[in-house]
């Protein structure tokens, strides 16, 4: 997903954010801070999903490798043992 995407999809599950506390009360967020939140948690979504694609990436090489060696990841564990 690009960020635009994943903003979009946040606004629609959370049309409204509310900030303070039981001790002082609660407000809804002005416009720029509701963006400013939104825009915050896109990103962080969007360092998930990297680091996933990461994730992934070395585990297809990690397969790579061993389907090239023609032994399975018990066997190169034993190997480096």
């Amino acid at each position: 997903m690009t960020k635009n995407e994943i903003i979009e999809k946040f606004k629609k599950d959370y049309p409204v954010l509310t900030i303070g506390n039981d001790e002082d009360g609660y407000r809804n967020m002005s416009d720029s801070e509701y963006n400013d939140m939104i825009g915050k948690w896109a990103d962080s979504e969007l360092e998930v999903q990297a680091e996933a694609k990461v994730k992934f990436d070395k585990d297809l090489a990690r397969l790579a490798i061993l389907e090239k060696l023609g032994i399975t990841a018990d066997e190169a564990a034993l190997l480096l043992s």
